[in-house]
């Protein structure tokens, strides 16, 4: 833009200069002609009047006589046939160059009936007149030469055109400066300003009106900032709360373009940004996609199952905003549920299946012995037996249920803990158990240590007595049961129930925790197993931030260990 102002304003300048430069030269060619006219006119009249007074016999003198000793003005005297009688040009003595007007200077006079005739002919300008009847008199001057003017003219014009244009392109390249930098502000501010970023225009120019012009653009440029500040604030908040929900958002237009999507939905529906903002150039799940098609023709809710086992719900809304037609998709990850679904479905079953084998004992025998028909003692004596074994059998299994029901809905003002020394809790839940032990002639191995902990005693104790209980049931005659306290590498504290019994196959171990799981339903009955207690030892152990794990072999043994976190690590005394 520049460039094109400067040549622009310079071919105008150039051309202006030359056409004033013709029109200057042309206006004093015709000045001069003109005053040259006058002054010829002037000569002539005077010469005629001169030459009028004199004879006939001296008037070639008097021609001489008035041509004498100047070059610029001739006298010619011809007959009315253009015959030149007397030539002030030639010599006193009548020799010289004589010649005769041409027919064009005599048919030129004779057109101008008699009045001066004057013309230009061979660089002279010529003024003829009727001297008498007889004779014509033809007077010339010389025309001023004009070629010196015009070469010396042209020259300063050369000169005056460089000066004014090397001038007019500074002035010109200044001025189109300031307005290139006037429009490349404005321009470069509307950009900013369409970034996201802004700065005011400074106003320190030399031009009043670009101020003027640069501060009214500041203030539409500091509303358009407010307002697209305002817009990106709610727009963000927007953003983040549909970014940071625990669900997955699309939304379409009836024609399946994307409007919005949120990361969640992103990540579930493999999102690859397209060519277009089409939903096929855009999802890459493909069984998603399925869904899709039938979502945009109507309202559709349905599970969603993936390959990595999670399931969502998927739920297909169609709405009208703003006079669009959109379709909302809402996904929730339901797994949890669905997960915590089942296992209630199960452990609905589980729970009727152990109470109604127990029951069904109860009953049987119940009715056997009130019917009257069992006369042997000892068969009353036994039926009595297995209805007091059946009982004492659901007794536990309601007292697990209760217990891991009470579990399951603690809160944190129910829970309450306390600074523990966790060597006194496993040297009372040995006692407890000493004489279980005793029976069945198992060793328990324990080294105190003073060690504390922050929980619940009550808590603490029955996951301490399910695992030793476990430890000395399934362990074998003359074995041992082994329980350590400790620290890890990382120096996380932990405990640890050991036993040297028959173990547990390799592929019953990452089931053992689940509510009513058996690894060998016989040898549960026998023992008395209820099928929970790992269940609420693992459950105990998450209350208070910790872990448990299990190592076993056949044959060998089995080992639980309670791993705590740092913030409810064990703490040796210094004085052990």
């Amino acid at each position: 833009m520049q460039k094109e102002l400067v040549w622009r304003n310079l071919l105008i300048l150039s051309v202006s200069l030359i056409a004033f430069f013709f029109v200057t030269l042309f206006v004093a060619n015709y000045v001069n002609r003109y005053n040259q006219e006058k002054e010829l006119l002037y000569v002539a009249d005077l010469f005629k009047d001169e030459l009028t007074s004199v004879s006939s016999q001296n008037l070639s003198n008097e021609v001489y006589r008035l041509t004498d000793g100047q070059e610029r003005y001739s006298i010619v005297l011809s007959d009315n046939l253009g015959e030149i009688k007397i030539d002030g040009a030639s010599d006193h003595m009548g020799e010289g160059v004589l010649d005769r007007l041409s027919e064009k200077e005599l048919s030129g006079f004779n057109e101008s009936q008699n009045m001066p005739y004057v013309y230009i002919a061979d660089g002279k300008m010529h003024c003829m007149v009727r001297f008498n009847s007889d004779l014509i008199l033809r007077t010339s001057i010389a025309m001023v030469d004009n070629s010196e003017f015009i070469i010396t003219s042209t020259f300063f014009l050369v000169v005056v055109l460089l000066v004014v244009m090397v001038i007019s392109v500074m002035m010109t390249n200044n001025v189109s400066k300031t307005v290139v930098k006037t429009f490349s502000n404005i321009n470069h501010h509307l950009k900013t300003i369409a970034g996201g970023q802004y700065s005011p225009i400074s106003l320190n120019e030399p031009y009043p009106e670009v101020a003027e012009a640069y501060s009214e653009m500041n203030v539409v440029i500091q509303n358009i900032q407010s307002y697209i500040q305002n817009i990106n604030a709610e727009k963000n908040k927007l953003d983040s709360v549909i970014n940071n929900v625990g669900e997955g958002i699309i939304i379409l237009d009836t024609n399946g373009f994307i409007v919005t999507i949120n990361e969640f939905a992103k990540t579930f529906s493999k999102f690859s940004q397209g060519q277009t903002n089409h939903y096929t150039d855009n999802l890459k799940n493909q069984r998603f996609l399925t869904l899709i098609s039938k979502g945009l023709t109507e309202d559709y809710h349905t599970d969603f199952s993936t390959e990595d086992g999670k399931i969502y719900y998927v739920s297909f809304n169609h709405y009208v905003s703003g006079g669009d037609k959109l379709v909302s998709i809402v996904i929730f990850d339901v797994t949890a549920a669905r997960i915590e679904e089942r296992r209630r479905v199960e452990f609905l079953s589980n729970a009727s299946h152990e109470l109604k084998t127990p029951i069904t004992s109860i009953s049987g025998f119940s009715e056997l012995l009130a019917s009257g028909l069992i006369n042997d003692s000892d068969k009353v004596k036994d039926y009595a037996n297995r209805i007091l074994t059946a009982s004492i059998g659901m007794k536990a299994t309601i007292d697990d249920l209760l217990y891991l029901s009470r579990i399951d809905n603690i809160t944190d003002q129910s829970f309450k803990t306390e600074p523990i020394n966790l060597a006194d809790v496993i040297a009372d839940c040995i006692a407890n158990r000493q004489v279980l032990a005793e029976n069945k002639r198992v060793e328990i191995v324990f080294e105190p240590k003073n060690v504390q902990i922050i929980g619940n005693r009550g808590f603490l104790g029955h996951m301490i007595s399910n695992l030793i209980d476990n430890a000395i049931k399934y362990n074998v005659v003359g074995g041992k049961v082994i329980i350590s306290l400790g620290k890890t590498e990382k120096g996380v504290s932990y405990l640890s129930v050991e036993d040297t019994g028959v173990g547990i196959d390799e592929s019953h171990i990452e089931f053992i925790f689940d509510r009513f799981y058996r690894v060998d339903d016989s040898r549960n009955r026998a023992t008395g197993g209820t099928g929970i207690g790992l269940t609420i030892c693992k459950k105990i152990a998450t209350l208070h931030g910790g872990d448990i794990t299990v190592e076993s072999q056949l044959e060998k043994g089995t080992k639980f260990t309670v791993i705590f976190n740092r913030n409810n690590t064990l703490k040796e005394d210094k004085n052990d």
